[in-house]
C-alpha cells in the first residue's frame, strides 16, 4: 500500500508562477525565500564577513610570513573530492601568484583522513608551513609533534572540532561557534581565506584570481552535500556553476566525456550525478597514484600519459597505445575503476539479498543488521547499504569487525538514525544524521542490536511514507499545471532542496497501452489522454519485476475484472508519485511526468472508473 502526505494543499490554479515556486521554496524549509529566489535569479549575493571566522586575522599574516620569505609550503588533500577541491584551490591559487615558491602535496592511503603518521612522515624536510584543507581540526598531537619541528600549522577546515583545546595550529572552521554559516565546506572555507587575502594585501599580480577557483569550491561543496538552502552557501555554488569549466583543463574534459548526460549544462544535479561519482570511484578503489594524479589532473598540470587499449576498435584495430592528456588519462581510468566497482557492488549486493533471507528475514526486522565482515570490498559498504536501503526501504546498518556503515531510508519514519541507534548505548554513530560509520562500544553482539531495534520498532508502522508537495485526481491535471512547475527544474537539486513530487491518483488504463522502450525494454511508459490534455507517464530504469508489478500480471484475472482487447490486456487503476518535467524535442516542450513510486490495482467491475 502506498502511503504519502501532502505537504500543500493550495490550488496551482489559483497561485502565480512566483507565488508557486515560493510555496515550493518554503515547503523545503527555506528561512528566507525571496532571498533566495533574487541569488537564483542572480539578483542578490550573500557573502559574510570572513573575518568574522575565529582565528582569521593570525592565519593571513601567517600565511603572509611564509609567502614573504619564500619558504617552502606542503598541502595535505584530504581523500574525498571536497578535499581535492579545496587543495586544489590552494595549490592553484599560490603557484598564480608565487610561482617561484615549492609547494608540494600529499594524501593518505584507503579511508584514511587527517594528519596521519604516514602523512607526517613524508613532509618533505624543507617545508616551513604545512597546510590542512578540509581536515585535522582535531589532530592535537600531531600539531604539536610538527610544531616542535619547526613546522607552522594551518587548517581550513568545516568539521566538528573542540574549540576548547589549545592547539599550536591555526585552525579557521565554520563550525567555530561564530561563523554565521556552518554549511561551508573545505572548499568554501579555503575560498573565503583565500579571498580575504587578496583583498587585505599586496600581491605580485592582479588581484581576483580566486573567482576563477569559485567552479572547484562549487564542485566540492556539491560533492559534499553541503545544505543548498543557505544563503552564502548557495550564491558561491551558483557562481561557481556560472562558468563551470572555464580554465580547469580537468573539468573540460569531463564536461566533454559527460555530454551526453550533461548536454553542456552545470547545475546542483548534473554535477553531483555526474561528475562527483567519477571522481569518488578513484577515492573509494583508486590507487594512491591515482589521487595523486588526479589532484595534478585538476590542479592543470599539462603531461602526457601512454595507454595500451585492451580491445580494438575501428581507428585503432591493431591496439596500438595511444598517447593522451593527464586528465582524459584519468578520466578514463576513474571510468574504468567506477565500472569495477559497480560490478562488485552489484555482486556484493546480490550476496547479501541471500543473507537477508535467511539471517535477517524482512518480516521480524524492521531493521537489516547483518555481519559484512570479509564479504564486501574496502570502501562498498555504504554503497551497499545505500542500495539495500531503497530496495528494502528500511534502514540498513552492516558491521564489519567492531564497526561498520549505516544508511537510512529516507521515507523510514525515522528522522535521525545517528542519534536513535546511539541511544541505544550498545553502538555509535559517526558522522551525518543518517549516512554514517559507527562503532561498537563494546564487544560487538549483533543480535543484541537487532532484538533492541525490534523492541523499539514493536506495534509501530514502519511502511515507508512520501512527503508530497502537492496532490492531484488525474481529471484535474492539466498540461499547464506540469509545465508551470516544470520551467522552475533549475532552482531545486542539492541537499535539502529535492525536486517538487507529486502524487497523481485515479488513473485508469489497459495494460496493453504500457509500452517498454529501448534497445533493453527498461524504459516504462503509458500516456494519458483526458479531452484535449494528454500527459506522459515515464520511468527509466524498469525491472521485468517492476514492469510485471505495475501491470498486476501476477494478479489472477478472474470474473469481475474487467478486460477488453488481447489475451491478458486487463484496465487497472495506479496511483502515481512522480515528478513534473519538461520534455523538449525538436523545438517544442512537452510535459511529462517522471514516475518515481506508484501502487496499481486491477480494475474490478464493482470499481468506479474514475478519472476520465
Amino acid at each position: 500500500m502506498l502511503r504519502y502526505e501532502v505537504k500543500s494543499h493550495r490550488s496551482l490554479d489559483r497561485m502565480s508562477d512566483e507565488e508557486l515556486l515560493l510555496e515550493l521554496l518554503e515547503l523545503r524549509g527555506v528561512q528566507s525565500p525571496q532571498d533566495l529566489l533574487a541569488i537564483d535569479r542572480g539578483q542578490g549575493k550573500c557573502l559574510y564577513d570572513a573575518m568574522s571566522f575565529d582565528n582569521m586575522k593570525d592565519g593571513l599574516e601567517l600565511l603572509k610570513g611564509h609567502l614573504d620569505a619564500g619558504n617552502a609550503i606542503h598541502l595535505l588533500m584530504d581523500v574525498d573530492v571536497d578535499g581535492c577541491t579545496s587543495s586544489a584551490i590552494m595549490y592553484l591559487w599560490l603557484k598564480h601568484y608565487y610561482p617561484e615558491i615549492k609547494v608540494t602535496f600529499d594524501c593518505n592511503e584507503g579511508k584514511k583522513h587527517g594528519t596521519t603518521r604516514d602523512i607526517m612522515e613524508r613532509i618533505p624536510e624543507d617545508a616551513m608551513l604545512f597546510i590542512t584543507p578540509d581536515s585535522s581540526s582535531s589532530d592535537t598531537e600531531e600539531h604539536i609533534e610538527l610544531w616542535e619541528k619547526g613546522i607552522d600549522i594551518l587548517v581550513l577546515d568545516h568539521h566538528e572540532f573542540d574549540k576548547e583545546v589549545r592547539t599550536p595550529a591555526v585552525i579557521i572552521n565554520c563550525m567555530d561557534g561564530n561563523y554565521p554559516n556552518t554549511s561551508l565546506t573545505g572548499a568554501t572555507v579555503v575560498y573565503k581565506f583565500l579571498s580575504e587575502y587578496e583583498s587585505n594585501f599586496k600581491l605580485p599580480k592582479e588581484s581576483g584570481y580566486i573567482s576563477k577557483l569559485l567552479p572547484l569550491a562549487a564542485l566540492g561543496t556539491i560533492a559534499d552535500l553541503a545544505d543548498v538552502r543557505e544563503l552564502e552557501t548557495r550564491y558561491l555554488c551558483l557562481e561557481g556553476l556560472k562558468n563551470f569549466a572555464d580554465g580547469n583543463l580537468f573539468l573540460q574534459a569531463v564536461m566533454e566525456e559527460q555530454e551526453y548526460s550533461m548536454k553542456g549544462i552545470a547545475n546542483f544535479v548534473t554535477v553531483g550525478w555526474y561528475v562527483a561519482p567519477l571522481m569518488n570511484a578513484i577515492f573509494r578503489e583508486g590507487t594512491l597514484e591515482d589521487r595523486y594524479d588526479l589532484f595534478k589532473a585538476i590542479c592543470n598540470f599539462e603531461e602526457e600519459r601512454i595507454y595500451t587499449p585492451q580491445r580494438k576498435t575501428k581507428d585503432n584495430p591493431n591496439k596500438e597505445p595511444v598517447v593522451e592528456s593527464l586528465q582524459k588519462n584519468v578520466i578514463r581510468r576513474a571510468k574504468s575503476i567506477k565500472s569495477h566497482q559497480d560490478n562488485e557492488v552489484k555482486k556484493e549486493v546480490k550476496e547479501l539479498t541471500k543473507m537477508i533471507e535467511t539471517e535477517c528475514p524482512l518480516e521480524s526486522n524492521p531493521v537489516i543488521i547483518l555481519d559484512v565482515t570479509d564479504k564486501v570490498g574496502i570502501g562498498h559498504s555504504g554503497l551497499i547499504a545505500n542500495k539495500l536501503a531503497s530496495t528494502y526501504m528500511r534502514p540498513v546498518l552492516l558491521i564489519n569487525g567492531m564497526g561498520g556503515s549505516a544508511r537510512n531510508y529516507s521515507k523510514f519514519p525515522i528522522d535521525d538514525l545517528n542519534t536513535w541507534i546511539t541511544s541505544s548505548g550498545l553502538v555509535e554513530g559517526h558522522g551525518h544524521s543518517n549516512a554514517f560509520g559507527l562503532n561498537f562500544v563494546e564487544e560487538p553482539d549483533i543480535e543484541q542490536l537487532k532484538e533492541w531495534t525490534k523492541e523499539q520498532l514493536d506495534g509501530k508502522d514502519t511502511s515507508p511514507v512520501w512527503h508530497v508537495d502537492f496532490e492531484f485526481n488525474i481529471a484535474k491535471l492539466k498540461e499547464k499545471h506540469i509545465l508551470k512547475v516544470g520551467q522552475f527544474a533549475g532552482n531545486f537539486g542539492g541537499k535539502n532542496m529535492d525536486e517538487p513530487l507529486f502524487a497523481v491518483t485515479g488513473i485508469v488504463l489497459e495494460t496493453a497501452d504500457v509500452q517498454r522502450l529501448g534497445q533493453s525494454g527498461t524504459m516504462m511508459k503509458f500516456t494519458s489522454v483526458n479531452g484535449d490534455q494528454k500527459i506522459d507517464f515515464v520511468r527509466p530504469f524498469t525491472s521485468q519485476d517492476k514492469y510485471k508489478e505495475f501491470v498486476c500480471e501476477d494478479t489472477k484475472a478472474s470474473r469481475g475484472i474487467n478486460t477488453d482487447g488481447g489475451t491478458g490486456n486487463k484496465k487497472i487503476e495506479a496511483t502515481i508519485i512522480g515528478r513534473f518535467k519538461i520534455n523538449e524535442f525538436m523545438g517544442k516542450q512537452f510535459p511529462q511526468i517522471e514516475i518515481v513510486e506508484f501502487d496499481t490495482k486491477p480494475v474490478t467491475g464493482r470499481s468506479r472508473r474514475r478519472g476520465f
